[in-house]
């Protein structure tokens, strides 16, 4: 016996099969009914594609796109100014040169190496208008250095050295923007103080904002 697969036609499948000579005949009224019951969710008027959207446009003229630009280059030098100075710690030459390697190395896919020496240089005049801070005379320094507070939170402090013989722990956050958050030193010192090591050997504990002054050559070059 041979089995036969029924297949159900319905009147929209028909149409499109038959093309015309099956069409069902529908008179206008009811087409009329059917767009209105479709009509919420349908919108059929595109001119308002081709509308200039004032609202927009006056946000948009606000933005200050040189700002912008200028911004994003700032956070990048500052990115690379820290990253070269978490290799200086007595302000050797052979400090300098390695960081100088490591760093072109690390960021030469984002500006040209011929800028990155450029920033280097002028961190380096800064280095040597402090050479209180960049000495040798530490007994430790520390840079990136990494603690945890009470609470869990990790905190990163950018430079962080001991004096041993004085009993003495300095904390230097550098800056390279224009923004100084006082509270920010105030958290690391009291992390430090709260350390069973200081507070067992007596150490003072005091911070500061190390301002290092680079000059942005993308600003230089849209003044020109």
């Amino acid at each position: 016996q041979q089995n036969y697969e029924f297949i159900h036609f319905d009147e929209n499948r028909e149409r499109g099969y038959m093309g015309q000579l099956g069409a069902a005949s529908v008179t206008s009224a009811q087409e009329s009914d059917e767009m209105a019951h479709l009509a919420p969710y349908l919108d059929t008027n595109r001119r308002r594609f081709l509308q200039v959207d004032e609202e927009r446009l006056q946000r948009e003229e606000y933005v200050n796109f040189k700002s912008l630009f200028l911004e994003q280059n700032a956070v990048e030098i500052g990115n690379l100014v820290h990253y070269y100075l978490s290799y200086i710690k007595s302000d050797s030459q052979e400090e300098k040169e390695f960081g100088r390697r490591k760093t072109i190395g690390f960021y030469g896919s984002l500006m040209p190496p011929r800028e990155i020496s450029r920033i280097i240089d002028e961190v380096d005049q800064n280095i040597a208008r402090h050479p209180d801070i960049f000495s040798a005379a530490w007994t430790h320094i520390y840079t990136e250095f990494t603690l945890f507070a009470a609470d869990g939170s990790e905190h990163r402090i950018d430079r962080l050295m001991v004096n041993d013989e004085t009993k003495r722990v300095d904390i230097v956050d550098y800056k390279t923007g224009h923004i100084f958050e006082p509270e920010q030193i105030e958290t690391y010192v009291d992390i430090v103080r709260s350390l069973p090591l200081v507070q067992r050997g007596g150490y003072s504990v005091q911070g500061q904002f190390l301002e290092i002054q680079v000059r942005n050559q993308a600003e230089f070059e849209i003044e020109l």
